[in-house]
């Protein structure tokens, strides 16, 4: 479990042996193979198997045979490439994707069936930084949806681009943009690209393009 290999993430595809689509009973027969205990795990009504030893939940089509339709997961052994995902600034994942505002879309968080009401103009400044504080954005052709707090993403969704949330509350600005550039955020590390601002996105491009889907890059 420990191997980087688990933890890298195909953006459509899965994170490490976790494939979408996968069914119930072989999906536990790979976590069984990477180490984790299983007899302790239960689904639930949602369909919903908790994973503590990877804080990860996995959600499940209802229909038979059940297949494993998203992934959610805060551990921060995750990685996109080579890079960690957990803790760091939206603006720097965002940015990596280099997609238009208009491809990007705040949508309720499905684990928590929080919905989020639009607001007038003039409200915009305050509703944004609520959205950093407790939002969730979506980049929904590639399945991934990032959850915030403070700012900082504490969990990342995973899914099939085709069941990604289509209607939410807006996109990315460029005012969410710079309130996350200036929010505060723990200590950085004292790799000199992280002192740049650009150079940590070309950086972060570079080492991305790995995982990209086809055609996406």
């Amino acid at each position: 479990m420990g191997k980087a290999e688990f933890w890298s993430v195909a953006l459509g595809v899965g994170m490490g042996p976790l494939a979408l689509g996968t069914e119930y009973a072989q999906l536990l027969q790979i976590l069984r193979d990477h180490g984790i205990n299983v007899d302790r795990m239960t689904m639930d009504g949602l369909a919903k198997l908790s994973v503590p030893e990877i804080h990860a939940q996995l959600l499940f089509s209802r229909n038979n045979p059940q297949t494993l339709d998203r992934i959610d997961i805060d551990d921060e052994r995750l990685r996109f490439g080579s890079l960690p995902v957990i803790g760091k600034r939206v603006y720097e994942i965002v940015g990596i994707f280099k997609l238009s505002r208009k491809e990007t879309l705040w949508s309720s968080d499905q684990t928590t069936g929080e919905i989020w009401d639009p607001v007038s103009p003039k409200d915009a400044t305050a509703h944004s930084r609520d959205l950093l504080a407790r939002g969730t954005l979506w980049v929904p052709s590639h399945g991934l949806g990032l959850t915030l707090r403070d700012g900082l993403v504490a969990t990342v969704h995973l899914c099939d681009s085709a069941q990604a949330p289509r209607t939410g509350t807006g996109s990315w600005t460029k005012e969410q943009q710079r309130l996350s550039e200036v929010r505060e955020a723990p200590p950085v590390s004292s790799n000199p690209l992280t002192r740049n601002r650009g150079s940590i996105l070309q950086w972060i491009s570079s080492e991305i393009l790995a995982f990209l889907p086809r055609g996406k890059k």
